[in-house]
């Protein structure tokens, strides 16, 4: 009773000295704290000993006692379970409870369970750490936490500090996509993973071609976002424009693939359905070639062959039954060959006969002198005589024989070599072997080799020896002329004509008559010559017989 008598008077005298009592706290409480300054609030704070004050700290700060009971956050750090390591009172009202060691700048954020990296780690506490950001703001203010001071409030989840721009259509955990190296690229996403497989040219497609910017008329924040869910893409035609106008249906993979629009899937596309089947030399053809431009069959003329390819020749059949019909002459497996035949030439002005029937068309129907390829092949001849298309190999030399200029009049189509020519209009006529002989043993004039130029027509000459060689060395030249016909005949030289008994001197008599020519006309050498002497002859006995001969022996 003495004792609680003591306290009451110590009391009162301390509240009647005012500067005593001010001596019994340390200084003032910093500002959150005033509503506890006076020393009957004291045991609210320090209670009976030091280790009751992170107690009692948390019977006030029950949204730091949560994280401390959960062990999340820094307040949940085994390191920074005692308040008093960071928080210090008693420095009067402007005081900044927090004590940074190191500084603030030094703070290591990982041991609040989340970790500043990439971008994050460059920025400034307060970016982050704003009113604005914190998602359960009622909360902290029941705590009587100023939203604008307090590091609390913050999750770890991206929308806490960033605006969705997506707008909630990838849900809401943008690190599946993002880093915090930067939005952009968006390293995580991958396009396989969502309902519309990128594939060939669609790979290298900009987003923005397919995903548009809708305009946000709700959210403030910004004016338009980039839409990702809710597209169509059932069809190509939800993105593309049918530059078939729907002429060939919806189906753009029936004839197209990923890959490129003029890579048409020839394995899918049947070009047979169409009004124009492709058949030959068409069906290879890249879809370009007559589909110039992205010309549709709604487009294209393929009525005549001439809407897509050029008249080779020029309109030289439009006069023609066919009326210049391509596929008169031609077919779709290749202009060549023709398919225009030997009959068919018949019935033209120049019908195929003998060596012209093996001779291929461009050996007429091509000039190769013409200055394009084009104008090279000509199928109209204003003459159809033999020399609109072969030279005169004679040089005009025998002309005066020709009928009405016409080389048959010595040739035939079968071979230039079947000659008819009948000699007897000359004035040579042929009988006996010249009959069988050929032409250029008589008329060729040439010291070199055989050619046609070299053949002569126009013989002035027509004794024996103009052309034959005298194997008699002039034995029998009378005025200057050997006159073999007095002895041969053109039927052979061994068909003699010769009458010994009147076309010489000497009459064959008796045995004479039985004795071979060889047995008087004997072989002789004069000037290195050999030939047989058949005169001069002497016709007396001794000139033939011994002259020692005597009449009794005979």
């Amino acid at each position: 009773m003495a004792s609680l008598y003591l306290a009451l008077i110590a009391i009162l005298f301390l509240s009647a000295f005012s500067p005593v009592v001010a001596q019994l706290s340390p200084g003032k409480l910093s500002q959150p704290h005033a509503f506890l300054e006076g020393l009957e609030n004291c045991k609210q704070c320090h209670g009976s000993d030091r280790k009751e004050i992170a107690k009692n700290c948390l019977n006030c700060h029950g949204f730091i006692a949560t994280e401390f009971k959960e062990k999340r956050g820094l307040h949940g750090h085994k390191d920074y379970s005692t308040c008093e390591m960071c928080h210090s009172e008693h420095h009067g009202r402007d005081y900044d409870l927090i004590y940074w060691k190191n500084g603030i700048k030094a703070f290591d954020h990982s041991q609040t369970g989340y970790e500043l990296n990439g971008k994050h780690a460059d920025l400034k506490c307060r970016a982050c750490h704003i009113a604005d950001n914190i998602r359960d703001q009622e909360q902290l203010r029941e705590a009587k936490k100023e939203l604008g001071r307090t590091f609390l409030g913050l999750t770890e989840k991206c929308a806490s500090c960033h605006f969705d721009e997506h707008r909630a259509q990838l849900g809401a955990e943008c690190q599946n996509c993002h880093t915090t190296q930067g939005w952009k690229p968006a390293t995580g996403f991958n396009h396989d993973k969502a309902k519309f497989t990128l594939a060939g040219k669609h790979i290298n497609v900009k987003c923005i071609k397919c995903h548009p910017s809708i305009s946000d008329v709700v959210t403030l924040a910004d004016t338009s976002y980039t839409q990702f869910t809710g597209l169509q893409f059932s069809e190509c035609s939800n993105c593309h424009k049918d530059p078939h106008q729907g002429r060939l249906g919806a189906n753009c993979s029936s004839c197209h693939v990923a890959s490129g629009w003029r890579q048409v899937n020839n394995a899918k596309f049947n070009h047979d359905k169409t009004r124009y089947p492709l058949r030959g030399k068409h069906r290879p053809l890249a879809c370009e070639k007559c589909h110039r431009g992205g010309e549709t069959r709604g487009k294209l003329a393929f009525g005549k062959c001439t809407d897509c390819h050029a008249d080779f020749h020029n309109g030289d059949f439009a006069q023609q039954p066919s009326q210049g019909k391509c596929e008169a002459c031609h077919s779709v497996d290749g202009f060549r060959p023709a398919k225009f035949t030997v009959a068919q030439h018949d019935s033209s002005d120049f019908p195929l006969r003998g060596a012209h029937q093996a001779v291929p068309c461009s050996g007429c129907h091509y000039d190769k002198k013409a200055s394009t390829r084009q104008k090279a092949y000509h199928f109209r001849f204003a003459k159809t005589g033999c020399q609109s298309c072969h030279k005169d190999p004679h040089e005009g030399k025998v002309d005066s024989w020709m009928v009405n200029g016409d080389c048959q009049s010595c040739h035939n189509e079968g071979s230039w070599a079947g000659i008819k020519f009948d000699h007897s209009k000359t004035k040579f006529v042929l009988v006996g072997k010249h009959q069988t002989t050929t032409c250029r043993k008589c008329h060729w004039n040439s010291k070199g080799e055989w050619s046609v130029k070299q053949l002569q027509f126009k013989l002035h000459k027509q004794n024996c020896q103009d052309c034959h060689k005298d194997i008699h060395q002039d034995q029998f030249v009378t005025a200057g002329v050997t006159r073999c016909e007095q002895c041969h005949s053109p039927k052979g030289w061994k068909a003699l004509t010769f009458d010994h008994n009147t076309q010489s001197r000497f009459k064959l008599l008796g045995a004479h008559a039985k004795v071979p020519c060889a047995g008087c006309h004997k072989p002789e050498t004069v000037d290195m010559v050999e030939f047989v002497r058949y005169k001069p002859l002497g016709v007396l006995c001794v000139d033939c017989h011994d002259s020692n001969i005597s009449l009794d022996s005979l």
